[in-house]
């Protein structure tokens, strides 16, 4: 793995955010990890790590390897990989992230005792789970994360795109 570590002087970000510096990490298979700490004000925020994956069903397994890299000591680390693999396997199979050249984002943040996790896709219909038959073999992945996630939910828009997320307490 390559690193490239910039500490430029600060920049003005947006939403008055100040990047104080960042990681941008290069992987095997050439994918950017950005990895950045903002203050804004005096308050310095949390790192944040991003990573793009291309929209492909063999790219939830590295999804859920790279979250899994970042948790690796992290108490809720097998909940936050489960509840990421639904995520990232909506992404690809109902989003328009599934058509030629589309993709989705991995977005993790560790505030403090919460952990949340977003899965950003290219848009597309939205449609609450739903009751599922008892035999049937899909539709149960925002039900698990139900149940796993302190919190969950969905923001965006159809034409923009989804960002569906979740929230860990990682010491409750």
């Amino acid at each position: 793995m390559q690193i490239r570590l910039h500490r430029d002087a600060l920049r003005a970000g947006s939403h008055g955010l100040n990047e104080l510096g960042g990681v941008d990490t290069l992987d095997a298979g050439g994918f950017r990890t950005q990895i950045s700490t903002y203050r804004t004000g005096a308050a310095v925020m949390p790192p944040t790590w991003s990573r793009m994956f291309p929209a492909h069903p063999d790219q939830v397994s590295h999804a859920r390897r790279y979250l899994g890299q970042l948790l690796e000591d992290c108490p809720v680390a097998d909940d936050a990989v489960l509840c990421l693999s639904e995520l990232a396997s909506n992404a690809i199979v109902h989003s328009r992230s599934r058509e030629p050249g589309g993709c989705f984002t991995v977005h993790a943040r560790l505030d403090g005792n919460r952990l949340r996790v977003e899965v950003r896709d290219q848009g597309g219909s939205w449609q609450s789970p739903g009751p599922t038959s008892e035999d049937a073999q899909n539709g149960r992945g925002l039900l698990i994360v139900g149940q796993l996630a302190a919190r969950w939910g969905c923001e965006g828009h159809s034409q923009s795109g989804w960002s569906v997320w979740f929230e860990l307490d990682v010491c409750p």
